[in-house]
């Protein structure tokens, strides 16, 4: 991680009783860069422990794209949400 991203995530309020993260980057994004979601995926893997993280690439999508809308992705954000909220 670039020392101004990690300054940038020094000091944010992630602590053990943070909620999990469900994290989705699509790999053809042209407004925010993967290394972004990679490097925060990181950071909260290192606060929260790995299991508080979960983070998927998708290939081929934009940002916000049909892709991140398919049956397939909406029932693993359902999938995950049903274990958190549980």
């Amino acid at each position: 991680m670039s020392s101004s991203r990690q300054q940038a995530f020094r000091g944010r309020s992630t602590t053990p009783p943070t909620p999990p993260f469900f994290i989705q980057h699509g790999s053809a994004d042209k407004l925010i860069p993967t290394q972004q979601s990679v490097d925060l995926q990181a950071a909260l893997a290192q606060t929260l422990g790995k299991e508080k993280v979960t983070f998927e690439i998708i290939n081929g999508a934009g940002h916000g794209t049909a892709e991140f809308s398919t049956d397939g992705n909406i029932r693993k954000v359902f999938a995950f949400l049903d274990k958190v909220m549980k």
